[in-house]
C-alpha cells in the first residue's frame, strides 16, 4: 500500500516515491485526408518521453481503432492506418500517458 488513509495522501506518497505519476493526454483529430492509401496523424503530447502508452477510439462510439503507433520522438507519436477515406475533425480521440 501506500500508508496513506486518503486519495490525496496516496498520490502524495507515490510522487515522493522518485517514481513520478504517469501523466495523459488527450485530443481529438483534425481533419486528416489519406495519401497514397493510408492516413497519418502526428499527434505532440510533450510528455518527454517514448515510453507512452498509446490508444485510439471512436468519438462517438468509444470503440477503439486499431492504427500503427510511430513512437517519432519524446514529445510526439505518428498515427497511421489503411485508408481511402477522409477522416472528419473530431471523428477520433487519442489517449498518451506516459
Amino acid at each position: 500500500g501506500t500508508g496513506a488513509s486518503t486519495a490525496s495522501g496516496a498520490r502524495t506518497n507515490l510522487s515522493d516515491s522518485g517514481s513520478p505519476l504517469p501523466q495523459k493526454y488527450t485530443t481529438t483529430n483534425g481533419a486528416l485526408t489519406p495519401s497514397g492509401g493510408s492516413v497519418t496523424w502526428t499527434v505532440t503530447h510533450s510528455l518527454g518521453s517514448r515510453a507512452v502508452a498509446v490508444q485510439v477510439y471512436d468519438s462517438a462510439a468509444y470503440t477503439p481503432v486499431e492504427v500503427d503507433v510511430t513512437r517519432t520522438d519524446t514529445n510526439t507519436v505518428t498515427l497511421s492506418w489503411v485508408s481511402s477515406s477522409s477522416v472528419s475533425a473530431g471523428a477520433y480521440t487519442v489517449v498518451v500517458i506516459g
